[in-house]
């Protein structure tokens, strides 16, 4: 009877073990059905020279950097592999029919928002021209309720509804782009375009803290900005302070005021005036930020003591995740290592009242006023949080910058993947083999019962 069993339990392991491989094969093929039809790009990798990580724990670890598309279920289907050292293979499966016509009217609703007709008047007016480029930024604020407005609107429409006070004519076309743009938000997928979905793991600079100084806390503070109009903002590079373009929205200022200085009363505004408002908004946050050539920068600190930077290789980012800010905005938890906690201590200890500007591959995303020393746990938030689709996107950055490679600027190589027709006959012939290798399980689990009853029912009864 025991040579029965362990001929039963052999079986079943067997079965069990064949289901494992079955099952795994057709997700395999039921993967490469989903590829049929989209692109294959081949990526180069640069790493990092100085790195002492063996090449293939950089490649799995940019890898799962690259599958952590939480909630993107199209994203997930992305095939991600090494072809060797230097190159990685992204497969993307094509966009499905709904998704491509609400992308295609959200283009169409964007490009005629952007480009609308002006008449004579507006033709050279450059805040209709910031109003337009804005309105792409403010579609993607979060929705959640503005603290600002009584009525309780979200942060993106009233965003939008002061721009279209300002520039009534084109409400309309304001409108339409909004609506197009919530239709096809409602579908949309890093896979629909690979430079936004590859876009985490190209960047470069890294995650970087450093104290942002009040002017008169600046020698020689008039020399830097006069360098600056004349020289532009990479002068300078190894001064004491130097100048990162700035995210204009990133400043931590009201509603109110943020949109009244983005389109401004509805009197006539010259590019220049623009500027002084921009600057004198971020003057009002004790921050140091100047225009050139269309952009936005902000002088924050170089001084060893007063930065985090990738070039201090001591420290790391250990964790990074979502959650909401005390104002229930999207924003971001980043943990450092103890190495990390304790040059962060020291850091925000000694410059409590001061900006510190947050960095994300030389941008300053946010600024906030250091209220007290940090140590491990840091939150990134802004006035009006991140949208789902920012907030995905700094998290995977922020996570690439544990990682010393990245991807190349452009792919190496773009290709269709072409449709595999017996693929269907497998997968049929996987499903037989699955519901066959079933219903042997079961037999077997039957048998085995019924054999054990049978084995009690026979055994002798002691008097």
């Amino acid at each position: 009877m025991n040579s029965a069993w362990s001929i039963a339990f052999i079986i079943a392991v067997a079965l069990i073990g064949a289901l494992v491989w079955l099952h795994g094969e057709r997700s395999r093929v039921l993967a490469e059905q989903r590829l049929e039809g989209g692109t294959r790009l081949v990526y180069g990798i640069e790493i990092d020279p100085e790195t002492d990580q063996r090449p293939d724990a950089i490649a799995r670890r940019l890898i799962e950097v690259a599958r952590d598309v939480q909630d993107d279920p199209r994203a997930r289907w992305v095939r991600w592999r090494m072809l060797d050292d230097q190159r990685l293979e992204v497969r993307i499966p094509p966009m499905p029919a709904e998704v491509e016509q609400r992308r295609s009217a959200w283009l169409e609703a964007r490009n005629a928002a952007l480009a609308g007709d002006a008449d004579e008047d507006e033709a050279d007016d450059p805040a209709l021209e910031l109003a337009r480029l804005h309105l792409m930024q403010v579609l993607t604020f979060a929705e959640q309720a503005a603290p600002d407005d009584p009525q309780g609107g979200s942060v993106r429409q009233l965003a939008i509804d002061n721009l279209k006070a300002r520039f009534p004519a084109h409400a309309a076309s304001f409108d339409a782009a909004a609506r197009a743009w919530r239709e096809y938000e409602q579908v949309r997928s890093l896979a629909d375009d690979p430079a936004e979905l590859t876009r985490p793991l190209r960047g470069g600079g890294g995650l970087a803290f450093r104290i942002g100084p009040h002017i008169d806390e600046v020698p020689d503070g008039a020399r830097h900005i006069e360098r600056l109009e004349r020289e532009g903002p990479s002068a300078g590079e190894q001064d004491d302070f130097i100048w990162r373009e700035v995210d204009i929205i990133a400043t931590g200022a009201g509603l109110a005021d943020e949109m009244d200085a983005l389109v401004g009363p509805v009197d006539d505004e010259t590019f220049a005036a623009y500027q002084e408002r921009i600057e004198k908004l971020f003057r009002g946050h004790h921050l140091v930020v100047r225009a050139w050539q269309g952009r936005f920068y902000m002088l924050v600190s170089n001084r060893p003591d007063e930065r985090l930077t990738p070039a201090e290789r001591d420290w790391h980012i250990t964790r990074a995740r979502p959650i909401t800010d005390p104002w229930d905005f999207p924003a971001i938890r980043l943990r450092l290592d103890r190495a990390g906690g304790r040059r962060m201590q020291h850091l925000s200890g000694d410059g409590i009242g001061r900006p510190l500007a947050i960095l994300i591959d030389g941008r300053v995303i946010t600024a906030p006023i250091i209220r007290a020393p940090l140590k491990r746990n840091i939150m990134v938030s802004r006035s009006f949080g991140f949208s789902d689709a920012e907030l995905q996107y700094l998290i995977r950055r922020v996570q690439m910058t544990m990682v010393p490679a990245r991807l190349s600027d452009e792919p190496q190589g773009v290709t269709e993947i072409d449709p595999r027709p017996h693929l269907p006959g497998v997968q049929g012939r996987l499903n037989l083999a699955i519901i066959g290798t079933w219903v042997l399980l079961g037999g077997l689990i039957i048998a085995s019962g019924l054999y054990m009853i049978r084995g009690r029912s026979e055994a002798p009864v002691n008097s």
